[in-house]
């Protein structure tokens, strides 16, 4: 199912954010993975209780703001493997998401109440 995408996103962000508050004392990435990560953890819950479009669509604005944060970090920053990494997996989790919510729409899903 999908929501294990968003439990492993979100699980690996919150685990980063610990090991970088516990190697670096970085308090901003700490602040930002827990954030990133209890959105995806939401999404996946979502998708979980069968509320699927809701799901999808909070992992794809997680995404967008994720990789759009990382990408300008991975400019500035002189070591890029983290931010990179980090990256990546935003645009991969855009990616499948706007292609679920696509799905959602083909299937006969509306927005508008009935």
């Amino acid at each position: 199912m999908s929501n294990h995408l968003y439990y492993t996103a979100g699980g690996s962000l919150v685990l980063g954010g610990v090991m970088a508050m516990l190697k670096k004392r970085s308090l901003p990435s700490f602040v930002a993975s827990l954030s990133f990560g209890g959105m995806y953890l939401l999404a996946g819950y979502f998708i979980h209780q069968g509320n699927y479009m809701k799901g999808h669509q909070l992992a794809a604005v997680t995404s967008g703001l994720l990789s759009a944060s990382m990408t300008h970090r991975l400019m500035k920053a002189p070591k890029k493997t983290i931010p990179g990494l980090v990256a990546t997996l935003g645009f991969t989790v855009l990616g499948y998401s706007s292609w679920k919510i696509w799905q959602l729409y083909q299937d006969g899903f509306s927005l508008r109440p009935e």
